[in-house]
């Protein structure tokens, strides 16, 4: 009986902390460096670098799939993302600084936006 009774108010405070997570995932400002695959296809070699010389790699990344770049932003730095097939000197540039990432998303055009 006593199960019941907890039953629930347990489900009341999974259902809000499971929204309180999804808010934090859409509404909290971008702190870290991520690329996000909308192209519709698999994107490879993908390379992350910042100016201070740190950089993280990727063989592969699927379309519809993020990858959280494993690099801390420790100061203010340059960072570029390139990854196989682009043309030429194609690639894209961002700021960032610390407590203000950038998110590289892929294009089905194949254009990269910057989301800050």
């Amino acid at each position: 009986m006593k199960l019941r009774r907890l039953l629930l108010p347990a489900v009341f405070l999974l259902g809000l902390l499971g929204l309180g997570a999804w808010a934090y995932g859409v509404f909290w400002p971008v702190v870290d460096v991520r690329v996000v695959n909308w192209s519709g296809a698999a994107l490879r070699g993908l390379r992350v670098c910042f100016e201070s010389g740190e950089c993280a790699e990727r063989a592969e990344l699927g379309a519809g799939r993020t990858w959280r770049v494993p690099l801390e932003i420790t100061g203010d730095n340059g960072a570029t993302l390139t990854f196989d097939g682009l043309h030429g000197m194609q690639h894209a540039n961002a700021y960032v600084t610390p407590g203000m990432g950038v998110h590289g998303v892929v294009r089905p055009s194949g254009a990269i936006e910057q989301e800050q």
